[in-house]
């Protein structure tokens, strides 16, 4: 069944980059990782943006659906665990922020699988592809600012 490898390879993707990210020790303080990650989440959109377009068919469909699963799934174990240690690194504070963190994923995974069947009902199934595409270049934007803006000092980087 191809949409049970999809989501298999994207989770596996998941875990394994968050197995490797947490093996540089101070990748969390730079912006470059965001942006390079969010290249990756976008890149993965397009992919399945292209096969719902038809625009890739055939024999490549299949392929394509893979690929972007590989992409958004580095994507997002690599903003999970960017976010989860953010939410560890204070620790008075750990357990509200862990609390927030794990309640915003829950109730945007249940807006977004909402949102997403209105969206593609109303104009179309290629659409909430395009948004999450958006979505993950504006809050990067938001995400590379604030560390521009209040960037770590060079004692809290190790390595």
């Amino acid at each position: 069944d191809v949409q049970g490898g999809v989501i298999f390879t994207m989770g596996l993707m998941q875990a394994l980059s968050g197995l490797f990210l947490g093996r540089i020790m101070n990748w969390m303080y730079k912006p470059y990782f965001l942006v390079a990650g969010a290249f990756l989440g976008v890149c993965g959109m397009a992919c399945f943006l292209l096969a719902f377009l038809g625009i890739i068919g055939g024999f490549w469909l299949i392929g394509v659906f893979y690929f972007g699963a590989f992409l958004f799934g580095l994507y997002s174990g690599s903003f999970y665990f960017y976010t989860g240690y953010h939410c560890l690194v204070h620790p008075s504070k750990a357990g509200f922020n862990i609390a927030m963190n794990e309640g915003m994923y829950a109730i945007a995974n249940v807006l977004a699988l909402l949102l997403g069947g209105v969206i593609a009902d109303m104009f179309g199934i290629n659409v909430p592809y395009l948004l999450a595409g958006l979505l993950i270049v504006f809050f990067t934007v938001i995400q590379v600012r604030q560390h521009v803006k209040y960037p770590w000092p060079k004692t809290a980087m190790h390595n």
